[in-house]
């Protein structure tokens, strides 16, 4: 089933505050966030239900512990055993199939994991870069005109969203020190990056 959802964003920037509206179109059944610790980067594909997540060269893919965000009351598998973001651990040397279960609905969603050295091929429909990380306050993120950014921490918790960005610079002055993810999203496309907030 997909829905639309309308969300009302307040975004303090440096000299006062803004007030805005944006729509984010997803099923009920969708990822909005996928990550491995020490990823590189990772990518979603709403429109084929696929995640592409990079990571290092020296990765071993046997053991690696995803964090994910799904919709409050969804449920998500890998065959019959339930996925606890943040805590199961599974084997990504073979491309993994999670289903992703809400009330009566139900979606398959392939997870490919591979090295560093895949990005440009097959990022090359949605290119962005994000520097500098770690960072202060500002970020400038190339490639996200007409995009939506949204900042998660590591819980999974969105912590802000950006639909026009001024310049490319996204103002983090109200984050705490840490870490956090940074998705990108232009059509059916998701790119997230992980940052550092001195």
């Amino acid at each position: 089933m997909k829905k639309t959802i309308t969300i009302i964003v307040a975004i303090f920037i440096a000299f006062g505050a803004f007030a805005g509206t944006f729509e984010v179109s997803g099923t009920s059944t969708d990822f909005t966030s996928f990550t491995i610790t020490s990823q590189v980067s990772s990518t979603i594909n709403v429109e084929d239900h696929t995640i592409q997540v990079w990571m290092g060269d020296e990765t071993d893919f046997t053991s690696l512990v995803p964090s994910f965000t799904i919709e409050e009351g969804a449920e998500v598998f890998i065959g019959e055993v339930a996925q606890v973001s943040g805590t199961t651990i599974n084997d990504y040397s073979e491309n993994v199939t999670y289903t992703v279960k809400n009330g009566t609905e139900s979606q398959d969603w392939v997870v490919k994991v591979g090295t560093g050295t895949s990005v440009l091929s097959i990022e090359a429909s949605l290119e962005i870069n994000v520097y500098p990380n770690p960072t202060v306050n500002y970020l400038t993120i190339e490639g996200a005109e007409s995009a939506t950014v949204i900042v998660y921490n590591l819980l999974g918790k969105i912590v802000m969203t950006e639909t026009n960005l001024l310049d490319g610079n996204l103002n983090l002055s109200s984050l705490t020190r840490g870490n956090y993810l940074i998705s990108v999203i232009k059509g059916t496309q998701r790119v997230t990056r992980k940052i550092t907030k001195l």
